[in-house]
């Protein structure tokens, strides 16, 4: 597994984040840390996760940025058992979240729309990933067109009714700050 974190000046909560990681009772990961020391905002983030992708070197790739953590210490290790009892290894799972207090992907088993479904509840085969990185590069909902890129080629999708992570998007900044660190585009 590799798990992606992108990280803008937010020390507490990518510590919270790192620490979610380093908990799992599987080791089998790698974490790949995006900094970005001088707020670029989102556009230069996006496109920092397609461009690391020749780096990673997990079967499968999940990203989860600064602001969220994995609630579930064996997720590593229930994610393998799951794919060792599957037949057919899936191009995504689509897994369950909170982000804001609200459940995503809104809707259960049904192809969510942009705003239904966040980066966190996609965990990516790695040639799957590699195919489609380039639709990060986006100044907003990268996340979303990553995921529109991929449905175009109709992968084999496998929806794990299992709870991974808790978010909170822009942890508490002010609407000025939300547009420095662009938040709007």
């Amino acid at each position: 597994m590799s798990i992606i974190t992108r990280s803008c000046l937010r020390p507490n909560e990518l510590q919270r984040c790192i620490n979610s990681v380093l908990n799992q009772t599987s080791p089998d990961f790698e974490h790949v840390i995006i900094p970005d020391e001088i707020a670029h905002g989102l556009y230069w983030a996006n496109r920092q996760i397609s461009e690391c992708c020749e780096k990673l070197k997990g079967d499968y790739v999940y990203v989860l940025d600064d602001d969220d953590y994995i609630v579930s210490f064996s997720f590593i290790e229930d994610l393998k058992r799951l794919l060792d009892n599957l037949e057919a290894q899936p191009d995504l799972i689509i897994c369950r979240g909170e982000l804001n207090g609200e459940r995503f992907p809104k809707f259960w088993k049904q192809i969510p729309q942009r705003g239904q479904i966040a980066a966190p509840n996609l965990i990516t085969r790695i040639d799957i990933f590699e195919q489609h990185a380039y639709a990060w590069d986006q100044p907003r909902a990268g996340d979303f067109n990553f995921f529109e890129s991929m449905l175009k080629t109709n992968p084999n999708i496998f929806w794990w009714n299992y709870d991974v992570f808790w978010a909170e998007s822009s942890c508490g900044l002010s609407e000025k700050d939300k547009e420095r660190f662009g938040f709007y585009g």
